[in-house]
């Protein structure tokens, strides 16, 4: 298994800077009137503005009990929301709306729509010149991103990689050991009971 630390696979950092905060998730105008026109209520509006930005940033809907507390409050200042607005995380059927309209307005198609046979082909392609795990995760992130796919979980790019990275293992060695003469093979091997 990879460690995701070796890889480019993005999450949130611990903490940010002021001036982070605003260049990573300050909403445009826009993005605004996105969260007004599809959003009901205050907890709607911070709900979708919350993972509109973090898709933004991240690459894919995070879950929104990962999302750290200062993006949290600094989106909820940005609408200019009650101090006591919070996410609505029950809401599943209203996330699952909330994510298909992120997808529409960020242009991404959902990993599931092609997203794996995409990176099933780079990273087969990637296996025969480099063999680390976290390399192939770094190329199959960086081709999904190019082709506007949203990122699937760490862990299934993990077994993806795994899986793919055996294949060609396998097959360069079936490649290796059929060239190999009969004759040359056996001449290599030792006697029985021999010195």
């Amino acid at each position: 298994m990879a460690s995701i630390d070796r890889t480019a696979y993005p999450r949130f950092r611990s903490s940010l800077t002021a001036d982070e905060l605003q260049t990573l998730y300050c909403p445009s105008d826009e993005e605004q009137r996105f969260v007004s026109t599809y959003a009901r209520g205050d907890a709607g509006q911070l709900t979708l503005l919350t993972l509109l930005k973090c898709h933004q940033h991240l690459g894919y809907s995070p879950s929104l009990t990962d999302v750290p507390s200062q993006i949290r409050t600094y989106l909820r200042q940005q609408l200019h929301l009650p101090v006591d607005t919070t996410l609505d995380v029950e809401a599943e059927k209203t996330r699952y709306r909330y994510r298909q309209l992120i997808r529409a307005h960020l242009g991404v198609v959902s990993y599931a729509l092609g997203g794996a046979t995409t990176a099933q082909t780079v990273v087969e392609h990637a296996a025969y010149t480099m063999s680390d795990p976290a390399d192939l995760i770094n190329v199959a992130i960086e081709h999904l991103v190019q082709q506007r796919f949203e990122l699937p979980a760490f862990s299934t790019l993990d077994r993806l990689v795994g899986r793919v990275r055996h294949h060609v293992h396998q097959h360069l060695y079936e490649q290796i050991t059929e060239g190999l003469s009969p004759r040359r093979h056996w001449a290599t091997r030792r006697p029985v009971g021999g010195a």
